[in-house]
């Protein structure tokens, strides 16, 4: 927890919030009939952060620097400590080339998820091509104890785009996590694509 009389001690802090002076924590809503020169100079963005917090390095003397940008980010609701990590997000896909093969993994290249991480999983998709037929597929998650559970399935024919049968919302996936996707059918290869974001 930052404290005044600590920040206006430490020169760095000081510094740092001097920059930030004219900053407001929000807009003020429409109620309260400001206009013009009566409305704050800026409101504090993510910009603001990211310009600031870049200026500071991570050693003993900015503990309390460290301190006080933790407190602005919170109170400005520019940083999260449970929420995604920025350049983390991506499009994924799991390919299967063969009828009746099960595919696992996760992430391009990634055979599970990573120790210590944790990834949000969302916007499941899944795309045939030179498919002459119906064709069906599982989507199951296999879990650090490799224990499975099923999360959708479903067919479709030619080469259109399944529709998913069950209406997946996001999902956590911690370490050891991976898909299964097993596809039968007629087809030259098969994309189960999802996005995905880290938020540990």
């Amino acid at each position: 927890m930052a404290r005044k009389k600590d920040a206006e001690e430490d020169q760095a802090s000081k510094a740092i919030l001097d920059q930030l002076q004219t900053k407001t924590v929000g807009p003020p809503p429409s109620t309260t009939g400001l206009t013009g020169d009566q409305l704050p100079e800026t409101v504090f963005s993510l910009a603001d952060l990211e310009r600031v917090r870049n200026q500071v390095t991570l050693q003993l003397t900015n503990l309390e620097l460290l301190n006080v940008l933790n407190t602005i980010g919170q109170v400005t609701n520019t940083q999260s400590q449970s929420g995604p990590l920025l350049g983390t997000m991506d499009v994924f896909a799991i390919t299967a080339s063969s009828s009746g093969v099960g595919v696992t993994g996760f992430g391009d290249g990634l055979s599970e998820v990573p120790a210590g991480e944790m990834w949000q999983v969302y916007g499941f998709g899944i795309n045939p091509n030179g498919n002459s037929g119906t064709t069906s597929y599982e989507l199951r998650i296999i879990g650090k104890s490799s224990s499975k559970t099923e999360i959708s399935t479903g067919s479709s024919s030619l080469n259109s785009a399944f529709p998913m049968q069950e209406d997946i919302g996001p999902i956590y996936m911690g370490e050891g996590a991976k898909f299964e996707f097993e596809a039968t059918g007629t087809f030259t290869s098969i994309n189960f694509v999802y996005c995905a974001v880290r938020v540990r």
